[in-house]
């Protein structure tokens, strides 16, 4: 959200799959890519001339890759460009003395650099890991939907063209859990963003 406050964007990557791009060849340990798709559950806290809000969960969707690259033992770098929605459903906002509805949306480039850690599970011949580190993120688009209480009457504005919308540019931590099988990846994390 805009200047006044700090806009804390939290989502949850759920039942989110990567495929290796490549067969792995653990004694090799070469680079490898995963191609990722999963769901984003996000929502907002903001304080816009001090008064604070706090959104319902929205759910999203997050599609892109992720290298893999090999920094030690048992050490990773993992760059990556994914393309994510965010959003959230606010009951009661006020905008120009009048309260409404609102139904948020914003769709990124994000790009997370994170560092991850990997450890050999040799029972089922798998690994499991985390990671954790910074991204950015710039919008490329989005619409807000405000509906008056009783929902009589209805805009629709760019998120990013307001006085009362999110800054394009955004930047934040992520953290990540994973469990490798063969050719695919569970993921599980969450994000904190932070604007300005």
């Amino acid at each position: 959200m805009k200047a006044t406050g700090i806009c804390l964007f939290l989502f949850m990557f759920l039942s989110c799959m990567n495929v290796l791009a490549q067969q792995e060849d653990t004694s090799s340990r070469k680079v490898l890519f995963q191609v990722r798709g999963g769901i984003n559950i996000s929502n907002v806290r903001a304080t816009h001339d001090n008064v604070t809000f706090e959104g319902n969960e929205k759910v999203g969707f997050n599609i892109g890759a992720i290298a893999d690259i090999p920094l030690g033992k048992d050490f990773y770098l993992h760059p990556g460009l994914l393309f994510t929605t965010k959003g959230v459903k606010v009951d009661d906002i006020l905008v120009e003395d009048t309260y409404y509805k609102a139904d948020m949306n914003a769709m990124y480039i994000q790009i997370p650099l994170h560092v991850g850690y990997k450890m050999q599970l040799e029972r089922w011949d798998n690994r499991f890991g985390m990671s954790l580190g910074p991204y950015l993120a710039y919008g490329i688009g989005g619409k807000t939907d405000y509906t008056t209480k009783r929902g009589k009457a209805s805009i629709g504005i760019d998120t990013f063209g307001s006085d009362y919308m999110w800054n394009r540019f955004d930047v934040g931590i992520g953290f990540e859990i994973y469990f490798e099988l063969k050719r695919l990846v569970l993921t599980t994390g969450a994000e904190a963003g932070f604007t300005r």
